[in-house]
């Protein structure tokens, strides 16, 4: 842990995790938005706490989110 915060450079995510979430949000909205975001911008998404992020982009954050819960379902 580092600053009361997980270290991600020693973390592991299994294809499910959420840091392969993470990923795939970084992702869409680097390509479709032209906009870097990180693990922070996200959690603060869920949590109803981010307030620079344009609604469109927070909209494609829950899309991806909805996604990937959808896929573990699947996979259930």
């Amino acid at each position: 842990m580092q600053n009361g915060k997980p270290d991600l450079q020693f973390c592991r995510s299994l294809e499910t995790g959420v840091i392969t979430m993470n990923n795939e949000v970084i992702c869409k909205i680097s390509s479709q938005y032209d906009m870097k975001i990180d693990d922070e911008h996200i959690a603060n998404v869920f949590q109803g706490k981010e307030e620079y992020l344009p609604d469109e982009v927070k909209e494609e954050i829950y899309n991806v989110a909805r996604l990937h819960a959808n896929d573990i379902q699947n996979q259930l």
